[in-house]
């Protein structure tokens, strides 16, 4: 699914088992259409490792604060594993806010 082709799916054609497959590849589509399918990959692929990478920088206290207790502990049960994570995310929202001053 893209914007480009909309809600299709394509096929490769059957494949042959007594012959190579690359002697024997088919496609329902032309060289063309290939290329836009290519490039729409590209794009997807482009978009979810930009995502990701958003995700990992908005992160990266709690990334850094787990690696710092797997280097000392080795392992790490799903309770200690929140438990840092929402430690860290409470850290960075009180040094997020800004100070509040009194009215004078």
């Amino acid at each position: 699914m893209s914007e480009k082709l909309g809600p299709v799916a394509f096929r490769r054609g059957e494949e042959h088992i007594f012959l190579g497959k690359e002697m024997t590849r088919q496609r329902d589509y032309s060289e063309h259409f290939a290329e836009i399918i290519d490039n729409e990959i590209c794009s997807l692929i482009k978009g979810i490792e930009e995502n990701i990478t958003k995700i990992l920088i908005e992160h990266m206290p709690q990334l850094k604060a787990l690696a710092s207790t797997l280097l000392e502990k080795e392992t790490l049960e799903s309770d200690a594993i929140q438990q840092i994570v929402e430690s860290e995310t409470q850290s960075k929202q009180k040094r997020s806010k800004p100070l509040e001053t009194e009215p004078t």
